[in-house]
């Protein structure tokens, strides 16, 4: 299936949280990232904030993560550890930003959804920050 638009989407996940989107409507930059940020987010909501887990549901997707899980397999591919190589959690004092959320089980970072933000400019992490429980200190 293709994926379109900086964060990969496909049509079909996009009509999902946009009826009557189209493919062209996903190369429009904030159109793309609030969809993608939406779907992120509802992944990281259903595997309880494990970024890993929730970057390989945004991958494989997350029915056949689920049944991997489901069997006591390891829906590992690859894919969460080549995304988040080279990252580094900030520490909380330096970041500006507070998850209500926690820690992530498999990185140990202080907040899973600081990874979101990490790449984005601050007004548009701003502009995003109230789908995502997060509140600026």
């Amino acid at each position: 299936m293709q994926a379109f638009g900086y964060t990969q989407l496909q049509l079909a996940t996009a009509k999902f949280y946009q009826p009557g989107i189209t493919q062209k409507d996903l190369y429009d930059r904030d159109t793309n990232l609030r969809l993608g940020f939406r779907f992120l987010n509802e992944l990281l909501a259903r595997f309880n904030y494990d970024v890993h887990l929730a970057l390989l549901a945004y991958n494989r997707g997350p029915a056949r993560v689920d049944q991997i899980l489901a069997q006591g397999g390891d829906p590992a591919n690859g894919y969460s550890d080549a995304v988040l190589k080279g990252y580094h959690p900030p520490k909380a004092e330096a970041v500006g930003w507070r998850c209500v959320y926690g820690h992530c089980s498999r990185c140990g970072s202080v907040s899973p959804e600081r990874f979101l933000f990490k790449s984005i400019s601050p007004s548009s992490a701003a502009d995003l920050t109230a789908g995502f429980g997060i509140r600026a200190t």
